[in-house]
């Protein structure tokens, strides 16, 4: 009896011990787990890609630059309501990122218009007045360099990965510079407009996945939103032609030059118009290459 009791408790103790260290292994193996996932060492990537803006919201386009009275007008008028943005159309970004952790990170990317979207549209406004009921007019900008900061949050799966994206939007290059052609009858008229803006942060967002190609290389494809309008502060004309022939210096110096106010009275002068947004907001499909080490 003696024997069998000792026996009995030689196993027990023996398998209490195994069990003990199997339990220690799991415990130490799930830390090493939780710690691979949250603690895991910090990393940092850069991007590049092309992607194309679709204008997010209906609005008025500024008008101005065409054939008016003595030469170009000063004038702003707007165009119908319709879906537009100043920076619609072909988009080149380039971005730095770094991770704090497998989940959460910061990226900067910038992005800067290839090949702005046109927009060609009937004015029936005073504009036109001069030359009859209307004239058909094509407009086109070339959009500031844009700066976007933003949180950065992923899932930590092998090879597919989700992510978001959302932060500011930062005008750093404020000259816009529009391109307008009107033709009345057989004259065409061809005009260019440089913009001034005040600065006004916006707003953007993405979400997108992530592919791991290898240990470095990861394909990326995202939708992108921008929520962004600047306001007018300068316009100039720079270039003015008719049939294709210059005809710039037929307008006053004087005359190529708006200042735009909060508030437009008798006493700021002929060269002065009251501010107006320019629209900015779209909606955008990028995809390209992230390089992280």
């Amino acid at each position: 009896m003696r024997k069998s009791t000792l026996l009995t408790m030689a196993l027990a103790m023996v398998v209490g011990t195994t069990m003990g260290q199997k339990a220690g292994q799991i415990k130490a193996q799930k830390k090493d787990k939780r710690s691979y996932y949250i603690e895991a060492p910090k990393k940092w990537f850069v991007k590049a890609g092309l992607g194309y803006n679709f204008a997010a919201e209906r609005t008025q386009l500024a008008v101005s630059g065409i054939a008016y009275g003595d030469g170009v007008s000063t004038k702003v008028v707007t165009s119908q309501p319709r879906r537009a943005a100043v920076n619609a159309g072909l988009q080149g970004t380039v971005g730095v990122g770094y991770m704090f952790n497998k989940y959460i990170g910061v990226c900067v990317n910038v992005n800067a218009g290839i090949a702005s979207k046109k927009y060609t549209y009937e004015n029936s406004s005073s504009l036109a007045q001069p030359f009859g009921n209307s004239i058909s007019q094509t407009q086109q900008a070339q959009m500031p360099v844009l700066v976007t900061p933003s949180f950065y949050f992923q899932t930590t799966n092998k090879d597919f990965n989700l992510y978001s994206r959302v932060g500011l939007a930062l005008p750093v290059y404020q000259k816009i510079k529009i391109t307008s052609e009107s033709s009345v009858g057989t004259t065409e008229y061809a005009g260019t407009t440089t913009m001034k803006t005040d600065f006004c942060p916006g707003f953007n967002g993405a979400v997108g996945v992530d592919y791991k190609i290898n240990d470095n290389f990861h394909f990326w494809s995202e939708v992108s939103m921008l929520s962004l309008s600047l306001y007018t502060k300068e316009s100039t004309i720079t270039s003015y032609s008719v049939n294709g022939a210059d005809q710039l210096s037929a307008i006053p110096e004087n005359k190529r030059t708006t200042k735009y106010t909060e508030g437009q009275t008798t006493a700021t002068g002929p060269n002065y118009q009251a501010k107006y947004t320019i629209p900015f907001s779209t909606i955008g499909l990028f995809a390209g290459i992230s390089y992280h080490f």
